[in-house]
Parts: C-alpha cells; structure tokens; sequence
C-alpha cells in the first residue's frame, strides 16, 4: 500500500509510505506494522498479517515472491519408480493423496521389496497435500512418519521434488536414497509458475480461475 504525501522533503521530492503485507497463518486478529526505516524520502513499514494470505485449495502453492504453483491435476494417480541400483526395489506413490495398491490407508508411498519370490511392502510416509519450496526455490512434497526402518527408531520418509520438463510428458525418477529417506525427482510442467496463466477478472473485480482446463496431455477437440 502507497500513501503519497504533499509534504516536501528534499529537492523536488515530497514524502510518501509504502507498507508491505506479509502473510503469517499464525498470527491472530490482524496483527500490527513496524516501522523498517525511511529511505529516499520513504517510509516503510512491515505489516504480518493472516488477512494477507490467499486461500489455497490442496495441492497449491503461493510462494513469498508471488509465483503459484498448481500440482491439484496430479492428485488421485499413482506413480512407481525404480531404484537406479536395486531393481529389486520399486516405489509406489501418489502426489498429495493416499496411494493405492499395493499401498494401503493413508500411505503416500511405499517401497515394495522382491527377493527370492518373497515381496516385502515398506509403508514410507504418510500422505498429506502441503506444498513446500525449497532454498533453491524447488517446490516438493514430504511424507513422513512411514515404518521404522532400524533399531534406532528413525522412520522411513518419502520426499517428491517437482521440477519443470522439458517437454508434455511426466518422468519420474529416485535420486538419493539411503536406508531410511527416499528422494524422488517428478519432471513435470505443472512445476511452471502459473501466477498469471489462464486467469481473468470481470469488471466487478471477480476473480474466474480457468487453469484447471490447462491440458498438458493433448489437444480438446470441437466439432
């Protein structure tokens, strides 16, 4: 918010105040400014603030600088991906819901072992639909709380990094697994920041959210 003032300050300058929003789920009632400093004749002010924050539906990311990320399409499919070095071990998992068989309940993912003609299912995290963003700005999804997997008490914990593709098809592959935490990398282009796609405003200022048409797949067809 700008609030321009008459008042002069220097030169051909006049005052003025910039207060910047910031979204904090965990403030109550609507929180209060500080004071940051004055520069160029600005007063800035910070604002946190729960009234600033956008209601996203699940699977959904707003990232601080504003970029939004959208994986809802992908939710309800099942994926599988192959250890690089043990083909022995196959993930099962599901983005942002539970996953099916071979998995069971609420399980996200989990890692189904063969050997000699005995299978094993190692249940590797719970599933949940918050999106999280990385320092590197990489959004991913982490399910935790899977079976013990040693005597120290450590559980399995699954984590799915989305990054963006290079061309309409989904590629999914494991980068880093130890005994206990699965790293899975999802080439997709929902990773694209789709803040200003398929987006319109009506001249009441309602908002009409057109991107669950977007269609990574192939092409609709009218006649």
């Amino acid at each position: 918010l700008k609030l321009p003032s008459k008042e002069v300050c220097e030169g051909n300058k006049t005052y003025s105040s910039e207060i910047i929003f910031e979204c904090d789920r965990l403030i109550s009632g609507d929180g209060s400014p500080s004071f940051q400093g004055t520069t160029d004749c600005v007063h800035r002010f910070m604002w946190p603030t729960s009234l600033a924050c956008a209601e996203e539906k699940p699977c959904q990311l707003t990232t601080p600088d504003g970029q939004f990320y959208d994986f809802s399409s992908l939710m309800g499919a099942q994926f599988t991906a192959v250890h690089p070095n043990k083909t022995e071990k196959v993930i099962h998992f599901s983005i942002c819901s539970p996953a099916t068989s071979p998995c069971e309940g609420k399980v996200g993912s989990c890692i189904v072992i063969t050997k000699d003609d005995h299978i094993t299912t190692r249940y590797a995290g719970f599933s949940n639909s918050i999106l999280q963003i990385d320092e590197s700005k990489n959004v991913f999804l982490l399910y935790e709380d899977g079976a013990k997997c040693n005597a120290d008490g450590r559980k399995f914990t699954t984590k799915i990094e989305f990054l963006l593709a290079d061309d309409k098809s989904d590629e999914v592959s494991v980068l880093i697994e130890d005994d206990c935490e699965t790293v899975i990398q999802m080439k997709t282009l929902l990773a694209s920041d789709n803040a200003k796609t398929c987006i319109a405003k009506t001249s009441n200022n309602e908002e009409i959210d057109l991107r669950p048409l977007i269609n990574y797949d192939g092409n609709y067809v009218a006649r």
